[in-house]
């Protein structure tokens, strides 16, 4: 049986998984290419091994534009529970890869930069 959290977990838990924190605008530099850090596994704990790859394009205002690098990315692995991704298949929604995505860039510290 699972604890359950406190408000204030769920809050800190909440940042880790989709940001909100970062100040700095830009963010990245174009052609970075990001992973994201943290994710929700099966039990929907939130463990430190992001799938999420993106490749930073620029900046449109305060707007990241994030180019969709593989799978996990278009479809929100690490933030959405499965359940959500296999409804989404099955109501026919099919992403592009290299689909660009706009994300305002406080959320930025959600990703790291990979080599």
């Amino acid at each position: 049986m699972k604890k359950e959290k406190t408000k204030k977990e769920l809050e800190a838990e909440g940042i880790k998984l989709y940001g909100s924190l970062n100040k700095k605008n830009p963010p990245f530099n174009v052609g970075d290419k990001l992973q994201q850090i943290y994710r929700l596994d099966d039990n929907d704990d939130i463990v430190e091994d992001g799938r999420e790859l993106h490749e930073f394009v620029g900046m449109k205002g305060d707007l990241m534009l994030i180019k969709c690098l593989n799978e996990a990315a278009l479809y929100g692995y690490d933030t959405c529970r499965q359940e959500i991704v296999n409804h989404a298949r099955k109501a026919g929604y099919k992403p592009i890869l290299g689909n660009i995505r706009q994300l305002h860039y406080m959320y930025a510290d959600r990703f790291k930069v990979i080599p």
